[in-house]
Parts: C-alpha cells; sequence; structure tokens
C-alpha cells in the first residue's frame, strides 16, 4: 500500500474518529511515507478549525509548548490518544500541518440559513473557508442514503449535510468525507493540485460501513 500511495499527490485517508485502530494506522501510514517522501510531505486533519492555524504553526515551530497549546486551541476529546501523536511527528520533523475544518460557528449558520449566509461574512472570515460558491450535489447517491440512514429521512439529514459540506475535509477524515473541498488560505495553492493531480483515498475500516456504502473504499484515481 505504501508503494502505491507514494505516487499519489494527495491521500485521502477514512477514518471513523473514535477508533483507535485507525488512529494508530494512520501513524504509521505517515511514518512510512515520510521515509519515502522526506520532507515532501504535508499533514492536514478536520479536526483542528482552520482558525487555530495560527497556533498550530507557532507551536508546531517550537514557539511553546504542549501545555500552553492545548489550553488555546480546540481540541477534540480524543485529541491526546489519536491525535497527538500524528502532531508530534510533524513537530519533531518538521512538517506542515493544516487545520483543514471551517470553524463550526460558520458551519452552524449554514445548517439554519443555508449557503447564501455565507455571502454575509467579512473578506477576514471567507478566508478561513473554501472559496465561494461552493460547489453542492444535495442529491449525490451515497452522501443522501447515509444522511438518510443516520437520520431516518427527516430534515436534520438535510442540515446536516449543509453544515459539513464547506469544511469537513482533510487528509486525515471520516469515511464519507472525501470528496469535500479543502477550505482555508493554506489550501489554495493545493486546491490547483486536486484537480490536477493524482489522487489515493483510503477507509482501512470497511467492516464498521454498512453494506450499501462499500465498494471503492480503497480506490487510486487520476482526476483532471
Amino acid at each position: 500500500m505504501i508503494e502505491a500511495v507514494s505516487s499519489a499527490d494527495v491521500i485521502f485517508f477514512g477514518e471513523l474518529h473514535d477508533n483507535p485502530i485507525a488512529h494508530w494506522l494512520e501513524y504509521e501510514v505517515t511514518a512510512d511515507l515520510h521515509k519515502t517522501t522526506g520532507d515532501n510531505l504535508i499533514l492536514g486533519a478536520e479536526m483542528f478549525e482552520t482558525d487555530d492555524q495560527l497556533l498550530l504553526n507557532e507551536y508546531l515551530s517550537g514557539k511553546y509548548e504542549a501545555d500552553k497549546f492545548e489550553a488555546e486551541v480546540k481540541l477534540w476529546k480524543n485529541y491526546k490518544t489519536d491525535y497527538k501523536p500524528l502532531v508530534g511527528f510533524a513537530r519533531k520533523n518538521g512538517l506542515p500541518f493544516i487545520a483543514t475544518n471551517i470553524p463550526r460557528r460558520y458551519a452552524s449558520m449554514v445548517s439554519k440559513g443555508g449557503f447564501e449566509v455565507l455571502d454575509s461574512l467579512t473578506a477576514e472570515a471567507k478566508a478561513l473557508i473554501a472559496p465561494l460558491p461552493i460547489s453542492y450535489d444535495p442529491e449525490l447517491k451515497c452522501y443522501k442514503e447515509y444522511c438518510y440512514a443516520r437520520y431516518a429521512g427527516h430534515r436534520a439529514g438535510n442540515q446536516m449535510r449543509l453544515s459539513q459540506s464547506p469544511g469537513d475535509q482533510g487528509c486525515h477524515n471520516g469515511p464519507f468525507h472525501h470528496w469535500k473541498p479543502w477550505a482555508g488560505p493554506d489550501f489554495h495553492s493545493l486546491q490547483r493540485r486536486l484537480s490536477l493531480g493524482k489522487l489515493f483515498g483510503y477507509n482501512p475500516l470497511p467492516e464498521h460501513v454498512p453494506a450499501r456504502y462499500q465498494g471503492g473504499n480503497h480506490y487510486n484515481c487520476s482526476s483532471g
């Protein structure tokens, strides 16, 4: 697998956020890729929101220690066990680590008012999200079926899809987030690579994914 993914420009790693085996495998894949690619490696994760990028950059550059970083940045409950090792790897090896998720306050606005509400944001705020207008297909089959199954067809399913679409993306992300647009100013240059480069997606936990969503969860494709 490492040989296959080493030739990709962008790698999407599907995960179940609370599965420690997936996080362990993410670390192992990252470490093995680093042996192959050296410093030509950029990490990203949706557990960090884009407005925390400055804090993340400062921590990675050694400006302060973990206690100060963790006290100020927004962290998921399983950060120390599941994501901190990856952040530590990036810091130790001088690798960039990109915060890829939209700030939750903007996702909440979208869930209540639709994508149009993002047009009211300031230019400074818009720099923290994917470029507008955001391409969104509410009829995307696998996403629609997943949301329907999760919310039993209630309107909340559509609201959830809207609120997730602006920012659930990254190199380490959930198994249904592979096709989301990159967000944040640090990813604007990478968007061009996404449209021109070779992509590789990997979901290591097919047994935890409903049968209707399986098939193609381990794929290698070229776009453009």
